[in-house]
């Protein structure tokens, strides 16, 4: 019996949190007496409702919506509004785009060294998880969509984590609409 119940709980495992609620709500029917089976069900709905809770509370943003916070754009109060309360998240590729974004401002002569060192300490004050992407999705989304990784990275992150994505990049945000990704507008 025990071998069994060992081998029931590994495969359990492997199922989505949704799949093992319904086979754990069938199991609280069947065997469990109905005021019990109750309070199991109302603390299964509360963790999936805490769960979907942490999970809204996620966006995806790129690196223009950062840009934009960063350098104090027009956007910037707009994006702070759409995301407060919210857990930030991006594909680790972000931290080197904001190299490049800050390295192309040196480049037209838009600012100085110690304008660019503000801006990345701004930056760093930034609450943000960076998530590992699967490199294979993000190349058939690239090949898909006919874009570089770097932005199919920011799309395979929301599609991998079912959340919005923010961006002020318009070509992005359309690809992201026809990947069924839903956008927070920055539109002033």
């Amino acid at each position: 019996m025990t071998q069994l119940l060992e081998k029931a709980i590994t495969q359990i495992s492997k199922l989505t949190v949704a799949e093992q609620n319904a086979i754990a709500t069938m199991i609280l029917e069947e065997l469990v007496p109905d005021k019990l089976a109750k309070k199991v069900r109302e603390n299964i709905e509360m963790c999936q409702n805490e769960e979907n809770r942490q999970k809204n509370a996620m966006i995806v943003t790129d690196t223009s919506a950062i840009v934009a916070i960063m350098l104090e754009e027009p956007e910037k109060q707009k994006i702070l509004d759409l995301t407060q309360d919210a857990n930030l998240i991006a594909p680790g590729c972000l931290y080197w785009e904001i190299g490049n974004a800050l390295s192309a401002h040196f480049k037209r002569g838009k600012f100085t060294l110690d304008e660019a060192i503000s801006a990345l300490q701004t930056f760093q004050n930034i609450s943000l998880t960076y998530i590992d992407v699967q490199l294979e999705s993000t190349l058939q989304i690239a090949k898909q969509l006919k874009i570089y990784a770097y932005d199919a990275y920011f799309l395979n992150c929301a599609l991998q984590y079912d959340v919005p994505l923010i961006s002020l990049d318009k070509a992005l945000c359309h690809h992201a609409t026809t990947m069924g990704i839903d956008i927070l507008e920055v539109h002033l």
